[in-house]
């Protein structure tokens, strides 16, 4: 078994006890960064994060300015350790003058985790499918070959 944890156990310090202690250091993977959304590629988050904006009501929108996402210049812009891709795509976009608590993208005021995160997930396999020339961030990479090393030495 290889257990992948997010980043965020390591605030949960009895949890990550527990792994070591249960588990053997090569049957578990924690994430170096808060959530596995953030290991997603950024233009395929920008592009999900536009499509999805201009289907959420007026109400919740008026506080942001979706063009703002296109100021995103830093590739490495979602992988964080501690903020959810919600929270960083509302952070981003918010209107400066904005006062609003409302979130556009984070599920709640907290950590920002992604609302409606299986929906997300579809959507971003949707946008891989359309965009063949999508390539793996350096955290999925690192993700990947765990997961194949794991594999090999299982078969082995």
């Amino acid at each position: 078994m290889l257990l992948i944890a997010d980043g965020d156990i390591n605030g949960k310090a009895d949890r990550v006890a527990i792994l070591k202690k249960e588990l053997k250091s090569e049957n578990y993977f924690i994430l170096k960064c808060k959530e596995t959304e953030n290991t997603l590629p950024k233009n395929s988050i920008i592009r999900v994060a536009k499509s999805r904006f201009f289907r959420m009501k007026e109400s919740t929108t008026k506080s942001y300015d979706i063009a703002l996402i296109d100021q995103i210049s830093d590739e490495n812009y979602f992988d964080h350790t501690d903020d959810g891709i919600g929270k960083l795509l509302d952070t981003q976009i918010k209107k400066p003058k904005s006062t609003s608590s409302k979130t556009a993208f984070a599920d709640g005021t907290g950590v920002g985790t992604i609302k409606y995160k299986l929906d997300f997930c579809r959507e971003i396999i949707k946008d891989f499918d359309e965009n063949p020339d999508w390539q793996l961030t350096s955290k999925a990479t690192e993700l990947c070959e765990r997961i194949f090393k794991h594999i090999e030495k299982c078969n082995y």
